[in-house]
């Protein structure tokens, strides 16, 4: 992987570095992703890469299952002006 200089914006660079701590990435893995995800064209095995990634989070449902209620519920509708809220303030709880 070859090193790169580029010049930014000290708001940007403060800014971008709050965004990368908060999603635990460095800023440098924050920038290198944003250029690939814009630069590289899309791989034809997308599936393919999709389930690597899920096995990859080595996440559980620990037998938990979503119901049409619990998704609306979680995300809304997404219609009509329904504000659609973060998965990522979520937290799955079993009843």
């Amino acid at each position: 992987m070859k090193n790169i200089t580029i010049a930014l914006d000290e708001e940007v660079i403060k800014a971008g570095r709050a965004y990368a701590q908060k999603h635990n990435i460095s800023l440098n893995g924050l920038i290198r992703t944003l250029l690939e995800q814009t630069v590289m064209p899309p791989s034809k095995d997308w599936l393919g890469e999709c389930f690597k990634l899920m096995d990859l989070a080595q996440a559980h449902s620990r037998g938990g299952q979503w119901k049409r209620e619990d998704i609306y519920r979680v995300y809304g509708r997404g219609i009509r002006g329904v504000k659609v809220r973060s998965p990522f303030t979520w937290h799955w709880q079993n009843p």
